[in-house]
């Protein structure tokens, strides 16, 4: 983050273009949930590893990781055109269950 937040500055004179930046992301499941990947919201830190320490890719965890890139994406460009950016709706999958109900974009929706 502290390079893109020096190279944005530098060339584009946004000071702190990663200020507001959060994201939606699927967690990994826990034995009390049943195994089911919850949304959670994750603030200027890494997406979250297993307990054991390994990585692992899932089909539920590219998820999160591709809703994670579009809201650092829109936050992005809404600090760099001063909230001038309309954005649009992002295309999403029909949903059921847990899935169905990820939090709020971090984000304001432009009109």
């Amino acid at each position: 983050m502290d390079r893109i937040r020096e190279r944005i500055a530098q060339h584009l004179g946004v000071p702190n273009v990663t200020r507001r930046w959060q994201a939606r992301v699927r967690t990994q499941p826990l034995p009390a949930r049943g195994g089911r990947w919850l949304w959670t919201t994750i603030q200027s830190q890494p997406l979250y590893g297993r307990k054991d320490g390994k990585t692992s890719i899932t089909l539920m965890w590219v998820e999160g990781f591709v809703q994670a890139t579009q809201d650092l994406a829109t936050i992005t460009a809404l600090e760099l055109t001063n909230d001038a950016t309309l954005i649009p709706d992002w295309p999403v999958p029909p949903r059921t269950g847990v899935s169905a109900n990820p939090p709020p974009p971090p984000y304001a929706l432009t009109p």
